[in-house]
């Protein structure tokens, strides 16, 4: 049997490889890779105790080496970041049963619930220390979790997605053969920093972190990148433009970087113009990676696309990638649908105490005649007859309820016509004993608030859809039906389908009658 191999192995490696070469970098101090070992042993003591580990701090030297120290040790961490708001770091704490916080700044009163223990980053590193025995990484299992992602919680309730062991390394093995890395290498860390660090450190590279003043200063990041010769930087493609935009041609002239990496958003032919014009020894890259299945593939951006999206490449090998119509059957080469991928070494478990919204994206399905897990990525795409895929965006939003998609967009809509309202969101949720439900919230002025009162009877809170109300959607719903007679899989019955729909519109209509929700008006 093969023993398993992981970024823990690498990393130690790469300490010892490279003990005297600079491993990470800010503003305020640079620690080699042996002082970084030094702290991994000495921070490992707290780390003794099988738990999910929170880092608190922005990017730097010390949440970096904090991230070493928890993935050397085999404890998954959870970065903690301080400009999130103090119910939505509680929330996460709270999510994921967090005991033990790693401070990499000063931690405001409240903050942090009282009962955190924490222990103190940079004070570990401080003073010129050295390793007193070899580093050893901790035993873990394939799908067990390197890290954690915690959403921005809009909702003050965010998910937190567990990115595993196997689906990292191999990320992290697949990427080499793209945009390799090597001792020496200066690496800018953008706001990604977990999802890009590990990877350079592991062959012995340098990694530099600006400070959030400079991060989002373009010509201030510009000037950090030249004065500490940075090689390659991460961009999302918005604020690469920006960052284009007001480099003038002597700045651009001194810029070291020699590859850029676009990640996050959809590339267009404008911005790869003005960065082969601006940039013309700057190696472009397009990546496609989700947190729920890691990264996924990659581009080399030459030349511009034309009227098709730019391409993001061919998948990785342990990666399938399945688009679906409407319907849930496979789309030809060249069609475009709803972005779904396969493979049980990179997909995650789901969401931490999610259950609902794991099924939603997590999907089993039958496809092809045969059972398969797929993950529901919510983007738009085809793929065309390399294998490559390109990247439309974000689909009209898709709801599942019991089986049914539902398009957001299209329901939002149709309320429209029928109800007054400035801003609205679908969502499906349990709804007591009624099970899982239909919601719309929506938000309203007072004049809109007043004509639905008079219309409908509505009243801020949560309303049960109205009978007059349900009658007149029941009306328009019916309306795009065709006329072919199969049996309705749920009442069994003959009768009029929805366009290839396995169900009759009264049996449709009669489960997915909304509750409608008024939310305060919306600044």
């Amino acid at each position: 049997m093969i023993p398993l191999q992981t970024v823990a192995d690498k990393l130690v490696r790469a300490i010892d490889e490279f003990s005297d070469a600079p491993a990470l970098s800010d503003q305020s101090r640079t620690i080699t890779y042996c002082r970084l070992g030094a702290f991994v042993e000495d921070i490992g003591r707290h780390l003794k105790t099988p738990q999910i580990v929170g880092i608190f701090g922005s990017p730097g030297v010390a949440m970096a080496a904090s991230a070493v120290a928890c993935v050397i040790a085999g404890r998954p961490f959870v970065h903690l970041d301080p400009a999130m708001p103090q119910m939505v770091l509680h929330n996460i704490i709270s999510e994921l049963q967090v005991s033990l916080v790693v401070a990499c700044q000063d931690v405001a009163a409240g903050h942090l619930p009282r009962d955190c223990k924490t222990v103190d980053a940079r004070g570990l590193l401080q003073g010129d220390v050295t390793l007193t025995e070899p580093l050893l990484a901790a035993a873990v299992s394939p799908d067990d979790p390197i890290y954690l992602v915690a959403t921005s919680g809009t909702t003050g309730r965010p998910k937190c997605i567990p990115v595993a062991q196997d689906a990292a390394f191999l990320s992290y093995e697949w990427r080499d053969e793209f945009t390799s890395y090597h001792h020496g290498m200066r690496v800018g860390i953008y706001v990604f920093a977990i999802w890009e660090m590990f990877r350079p450190l592991r062959k012995g590279a340098e990694l530099w972190f600006p400070d959030a003043s400079t991060l989002f200063s373009p010509s201030e990041l510009a000037d950090f990148l030249i004065e500490h010769n940075v090689d390659e930087m991460l961009f999302t493609p918005s604020f690469y433009n920006t960052f284009l935009t007001v480099l003038d041609e002597a700045k651009a002239a001194r810029l070291p970087l020699s590859r850029v990496i676009l990640n996050g958003e959809v590339v267009g032919d404008d911005l790869i113009t003005t960065s082969l014009e601006k940039l013309p020894n700057t190696d472009l890259w397009n990546l496609y990676s989700i947190c729920e299945t890691h990264d996924v593939c990659m581009s080399h951006l030459t030349e511009l696309a034309g009227d098709a999206p730019v391409s993001v490449g061919v998948p990785m090998e342990h990666l399938r990638a399945i688009i679906l119509d409407e319907t849930d059957t496979p789309c030809p080469v060249g069609t475009s649908g709803q972005l779904h991928f396969e493979g049980p070494r990179m997909l995650g478990r789901g969401y931490i105490n999610r259950p609902e919204e794991t099924r939603l994206r997590f999907r089993e399905l039958t496809i092809e005649g045969r059972e398969t897990r797929l993950y529901d990525t919510g983007d738009q795409a085809w793929v065309d007859d390399t294998g490559a895929l390109h990247i439309e965006g974000r689909i009209a939003h898709m709801l599942k309820l019991r089986g049914f998609s539902i398009q957001t967009r299209e329901l939002t809509e149709t309320l429209r016509d029928k109800l007054a309202f400035s801003s609205a969101a679908p969502w499906v949720a349990d709804v007591g004993a009624r099970g899982q439900s239909l919601i719309f919230y929506y938000a309203a002025d007072a004049s809109q608030a007043q004509a639905n009162a008079d219309k409908w009877g509505l009243t801020a809170g949560t309303n049960r859809m109205p009978p007059d109300f349900a009658a007149q959607m029941r009306d328009v719903l019916l309306k795009p039906i065709v006329c072919r007679r199969f049996w309705c899989k749920w009442m069994h019955c003959p009768c009029i389908l929805f366009p290839a729909r396995q169900t009759c519109a009264p049996c449709l209509l009669s489960r997915m009658t909304p509750t409608l929700k008024v939310l305060p008006k919306m600044p």
